[in-house]
């Protein structure tokens, strides 16, 4: 079963309801390009549902992680366009902005909802 971060329901079954889900990736970019749907503050609230989602199912979900803290360099966006064979610029812009800092380090609201969220509940 996974609970989807963006609406908290369930996509589908697990055969015991019991049973914590395994992982389910998720990934809100910051994108802001014609074609693309994202934004910072998107992004933000994103983050901000994941942890409500995780309160109401924390006997399911036992944790969470960020992997991509920042946006990713050109270079590897280069490489990842090579990599999967997409040229498509909204995928690529979403690839490039999943992350909660820029490519130069500046935190991007994402960030500062993942941090007070966090620190709200302990940790």
């Amino acid at each position: 079963m996974a609970i989807c971060a963006a609406c908290g329901g369930n996509h589908d079954s697990s055969p015991d309801p019991a049973t914590p889900d395994a992982a389910a990736p998720s990934a809100a970019p910051s994108a802001t390009c014609p074609a693309c749907t994202g934004s910072e503050a998107k992004q933000a609230a994103f983050f901000d549902q994941m942890f409500t989602t995780w309160d109401a199912h924390a006997t399911r979900i036992l944790g969470m992680s960020a992997s991509w803290l920042s946006d990713a360099p050109d270079s590897s966006v280069a490489y990842w366009k090579g990599y999967y064979g997409v040229s498509d610029p909204t995928f690529l812009a979403y690839l490039a902005s999943l992350g909660v800092r820029s490519q130069t380090g500046v935190a991007k609201p994402a960030l500062t909802t993942i941090t007070a969220d966090a620190h709200a509940r302990g940790l």
